[in-house]
C-alpha cells in the first residue's frame, strides 16, 4: 500500500536527467490527466510534473499501465498505482515537480507504449482542450508525448 509521505514534496529533476515540457496553455481545470507516451529510445520515467493554479498543498496520484489508456479510461483496476504524494503547488505557468524517488522508475523499452494517468482529488491540474487533430503533443529523440484526455474525479466520471 502507498501512502502519501508526511512532508510535502518540492524539487526539480536531477542534472542528470533529460526532461520534456509540453505546452503550459491552459483554458481548463481538471482532477486528472490521462496521455501515452511511446518511447524512442529505451528510457525510464523518474519524474513527472503537472500545472496547477494552487500554491499550496496538492494531494497528486499517479497511475501507468502498459498500452493506451483508450478503453480504460474508467476502469481503475487496469492501473497500477506509482505514486501518492502531497506536493506544494507552484501556481499558473509553473512546473510543479513530482520529484524522482517518490516513485520507482518506469521502464519503457523502445517502441511501446506507457499511459500514465495524473490525478487529484479536486479539479486543480491545467490543461487545454486539443483539437488541432494532430496525435502528438511533443517529441524529443527518446520520447513522444501523446495528445490525451482529462478526467474528472472519481476515474469512472466524464472523460473530456
Amino acid at each position: 500500500t502507498l501512502r502519501p509521505t508526511q512532508r510535502e514534496q518540492a524539487a526539480q529533476p536531477s542534472n542528470n536527467s533529460k526532461f520534456l515540457s509540453t505546452t503550459f496553455q491552459s483554458t481548463n481545470t481538471y482532477a486528472g490527466q490521462m496521455f501515452d507516451i511511446v518511447a524512442r529510445t529505451d528510457i525510464e520515467i523518474a519524474s513527472l510534473a503537472i500545472h496547477t493554479l494552487k500554491t499550496n498543498s496538492i494531494l497528486i496520484k499517479i497511475y501507468t499501465k502498459r498500452g493506451s489508456y483508450q478503453n480504460n479510461d474508467k476502469n481503475l483496476s487496469a492501473w497500477k498505482l506509482v505514486a501518492n504524494v502531497n506536493v506544494r503547488g507552484q501556481g499558473l505557468n509553473k512546473p510543479t515537480y513530482i520529484p524522482q524517488g517518490v516513485f520507482d522508475a518506469v521502464r519503457v523499452r523502445k517502441g511501446q507504449r506507457q499511459s500514465f494517468y495524473v490525478t487529484s482529488d479536486g479539479p486543480y491540474l491545467r490543461a487545454t482542450r486539443d483539437t488541432s487533430g494532430r496525435e502528438v503533443s511533443k517529441s524529443n529523440s527518446d520520447i513522444n508525448i501523446h495528445v490525451g484526455v482529462g478526467k474528472r474525479y472519481p476515474i469512472i466520471n466524464s472523460t473530456f
